[in-house]
């Protein structure tokens, strides 16, 4: 059946808003490990006590490349059966169905569920390193609960505010969640690479309905933050309660990255209430 993602098309419903001035202040770079290889004892001591690892090159030039093809057929809509695709705020009111390919391509904010429609990113959803890592952290078999692309364009690409995943995911707490996050460009201080807060993954924070589902900026500002900068095919593996967010994209230089989400086979869900129990905390003893 063949799909048209312009017809009722997925808008982001969050335009981009201005932050506070030192919110995406880094206090360092992160230390980068070479590949996925290099995971010592010492690595997964580091990844329990600060809840990431970052690596300079978890993926070939290669695959890279052939990544960077599949996202472009997808948004340009060359697979008319995939229907993921989110666009930014600025689309709503376009008939989008009207704009050539490429006007409607820059217009993509993330593409969703795109595994089963395209090899070339299945291969690094499922490539066999970063598998292996996943089961030691997991501590079971992993499986694949959320694919994204994640399109931060040139001159505004929206910031996404700091926030723990695991806020957006019906899981009970305790569940091991890991987020892999790959640049497919060069992830840079100028166009929204990650940022982060060390060990903060052995908490559960508030969140509330701001610039986006975010944790409050006053819980961030004045703490000690680390930035991910990453060259292609670097990767950023990181606990689903790590507390990170990516600023703004003022830069001449788009920033494209994939992002999964891993929890162990054996997992089971609970119930959305459960989670805002935890995490949706809106107007409750806290000012944001």
């Amino acid at each position: 059946m063949t799909a048209n993602p312009y017809e009722t098309p997925q808008i982001d419903v969050h335009a981009p808003q201005d932050y506070p001035e030192g919110l995406y202040a880094a206090t360092r770079t992160a230390e980068l490990l070479p590949d996925l290889s290099a995971v010592d004892e010492a690595a997964l001591r580091r990844f329990h006590e600060t809840g990431y690892l970052a690596f300079e090159k978890a993926f070939d030039a290669q695959t890279i490349a052939d990544a960077v093809a599949a996202i472009d057929d997808l948004t340009r809509g060359r697979n008319p059966e995939f229907n993921g695709i989110a666009f930014e705020s600025a689309a709503g009111g376009v008939d989008l169905n009207e704009l050539d390919e490429l006007a409607r391509a820059e217009l993509v904010r993330k593409l969703m569920a795109f595994a089963r429609f395209d090899a070339r990113l299945d291969a690094v959803m499922r490539a066999p390193a970063l598998m292996d890592l996943l089961r030691t952290l997991i501590g079971d078999e992993p499986t694949c609960f959320q694919e994204m692309a994640l399109l931060k364009p040139p001159g505004g690409g929206r910031e996404k505010p700091w926030h723990q995943d695991h806020a957006y995911f019906d899981y009970p707490a305790g569940t091991r969640i890991a987020g892999v996050w790959i640049a497919l460009d060069e992830a840079r201080l100028d166009n929204g690479c990650m940022h982060l807060v060390e060990s903060t993954h052995k908490e559960i924070v508030p969140h509330f309905n701001r610039r986006d589902w975010q944790i409050c900026d006053s819980h961030v500002m004045g703490r000690p933050t680390v930035a991910v900068p990453l060259p292609p095919g670097g990767a950023l593996v990181f606990s689903g309660l790590l507390m990170h967010g990516t600023p703004t994209n003022f830069s001449e230089h788009r920033r494209w990255a994939l992002q999964f989400h891993y929890t162990g086979q054996s997992t089971q869900k609970c119930d959305t209430e459960t989670r805002l129990a935890l995490f949706g905390s809106e107007g409750r003893d806290v000012e944001c």
